[in-house]
């Protein structure tokens, strides 16, 4: 399934003006380097297998994630960004959670 192209400016913007560190987002590698310019501290290949993604992105944040935001909110990356999360931490998502996502209570 190919990917939506979402304009993720506004978010990263944000995220960066608001002192979050690290700014890891998911892209074509093509896109690293205009992303990077507007505060992504970090840009992934977003055909990285998930586990891969998992592994990659601990590594950099190097503790807890408290925030994922998945701009895409289809199945398998709210998933993968519910997997991201510390005990405790926010999914935001632009669209409804999947089953298996919603009303999990251990991470909020």
């Amino acid at each position: 399934m190919a990917q939506p192209v979402i304009d993720m400016s506004p978010v990263i913007q944000l995220a960066k003006l608001s002192g979050f560190s690290p700014i890891i987002t998911t892209a074509s590698p093509h896109n690293g380097e205009y992303l990077k310019s507007i505060g992504a501290t970090h840009v992934l290949d977003r055909n990285t297998p998930s586990s891969a993604l998992i592994d990659q992105i601990h590594e950099i944040a190097a503790g807890p994630i408290g925030i994922v935001y998945d701009a895409v909110s289809f199945s398998d990356t709210q998933k993968l960004g519910f997997n991201l999360l510390g005990d405790v931490g926010s999914l935001i998502l632009v669209l409804p959670p999947v089953e298996g996502i919603k009303g999990t209570a251990s991470k909020r």
